[in-house]
């Protein structure tokens, strides 16, 4: 096997397993309310093929699934929850509210709603990396977004984008999400390299 061959095959094994991986997960995330136990599973995959060299996904998943489903389902469901009440006072308020009362109350129903997008966006990393408790996993990714501010933007800007592009080209959310993870977890390790160093 010549080394062009071994590059294709290399090549092409990383995109089965991106493919599988992305089938796994959206599988396990059909009920809706399993996404987050599902995204846990999908990044303790990522985390055993970049930092243990390992190259399987379907024992490792389930092994995730396993070890994080109760607290990475009871964070999902407060993130859903969460946003469903903003959502409904924002269109509480337009009905009620006008002039300066509505503009205050516009933006800070804004702001709440960034600060659980930021929490959200490092609540699976945290809850793989360091199995705490609900309370804590909120608290530490609510550090750690703004801690790793420009990560963070970075990372929401990722999932905006693949958000957009599944809205145009919905075959791509059969492509995208494993990368998109894998982008994450590079992100997160290289932070986590950082507190180490600190």
């Amino acid at each position: 096997m010549n080394i062009y061959t071994n590059k294709l095959y290399v090549l092409l094994e990383k995109i089965t397993n991106f493919f599988l991986l992305n089938l796994l997960w959206l599988i396990c995330s059909l009920p809706i309310i399993t996404i987050f136990p599902a995204s846990s599973a999908m990044f303790h995959v990522i985390n055993e093929w970049r930092v243990n060299g390992k190259s399987s996904i379907v024992k490792p998943f389930f092994l995730g699934l396993k070890k994080n489903f109760k607290l990475s389902f009871f964070s999902g469901l407060f993130f859903i929850i969460s946003f469903l009440i903003l959502y409904y006072d924002l269109l509480l308020i337009h009905e009620l509210l006008h002039g300066w009362a509505y503009l205050v109350t516009l933006s800070l129903l804004f702001f709440l709603m960034i600060v659980l997008a930021f929490i959200a966006t490092y609540s699976i990393p945290t809850i793989v990396f360091y199995h705490l408790s609900f309370k804590e996993t909120i608290k530490q990714s609510f550090l750690f977004s703004f801690i790793f501010f420009p990560t963070t933007i970075l990372m929401i800007l990722l999932f905006i984008g693949f958000v957009l592009i599944v809205l145009f080209y919905p075959i791509a959310i059969f492509l995208l999400i494993s990368p998109i993870f894998y982008a994450f977890h590079k992100l997160v390790e290289r932070n986590r390299r950082q507190i180490q160093q600190i």
